[in-house]
């Protein structure tokens, strides 16, 4: 088994058009519930997939870089300190943090 980093990545919860947008700006990754509840069940299920396809596939690497990561032999993937995309002012209703294990970089 290949050695991991534990991360712990920032979800932002926001309305927008009667819904609850959950958002984590340093993956692009982005789905919307009908209450911050339903919104981090579907985040949790967005975030799982993402993680099955790119490790299925082998880009992992190659999206995490194409993200802004940094990639560092010691420590893994580094995220990037902004999102790669222009920032929204929101109304920020919630922030969570979600788990997420990634292999250390070769």
């Amino acid at each position: 088994k290949k050695a991991t980093v534990h991360y712990q990545l920032a979800v932002n919860f926001f309305k927008d058009s009667g819904l609850i947008v959950a958002d984590c700006p340093v993956l692009q990754l982005c789905t919307c519930g009908k209450t911050i509840g339903h919104a981090k069940r579907m985040f949790a299920e967005a975030l799982e997939l993402w993680m099955e396809s790119v490790l299925e596939m082998g880009t992992l690497e190659a999206a995490l870089l194409e993200l802004g990561w940094q990639k560092q032999r010691s420590a893994g993937f580094i995220a990037p300190q902004q999102a790669n995309y222009p920032p929204r002012k929101v109304n920020l209703l919630a922030q969570s943090y979600f788990p997420v294990e990634l292999p250390i970089a070769a």
